[in-house]
Order: C-alpha cells, then structure tokens, then sequence
C-alpha cells in the first residue's frame, strides 16, 4: 500500500511539473483523492481506491503529455 501512495504522490508531482496542477502540496493532493474517493487522505485508501486514484492520474498525464 505504500507503495501505491508513493505512486499517487509521484504523479501528482510530475502533473504540477507539467504545469496541469497548479499547487503540488499535500493538502491539495488530499483535496483532489477526497473529490475523486470520498476518503480524506491517500494513506488512508484500500486497494481499489489507490489503483482507481492512479489509474486517473496516469490517464490524466497522458492528456497533458499529448497536448505538449
């Protein structure tokens, strides 16, 4: 699980890299995992929740890495 935390975090820093997320902080990565899990905090999420959260997020650079 940890490891799918770590996941979650990495991609949301490689979105602000890329200029798609505009505050990297955990508060607002906490904010975007309640929007899309109803859970208040990644470290807090199951399996599924975790890969559905990274599931999004890579599909969201690849948005983002496409319109560069």
């Amino acid at each position: 699980m940890a490891g799918q935390v770590k996941k979650i975090r990495a991609l949301w820093l490689e979105l602000h890299r890329l200029g798609a997320v505009r505050n990297p902080s955990e508060l607002a990565l906490a904010k975007f995992v309640k929007r899309m899990t109803g859970v208040d905090y990644q470290g807090w999420l199951d399996v599924d929740n975790a890969s559905k959260v990274i599931e999004h997020l890579k599909k969201w650079v690849l948005r983002v890495v496409g319109t560069v």
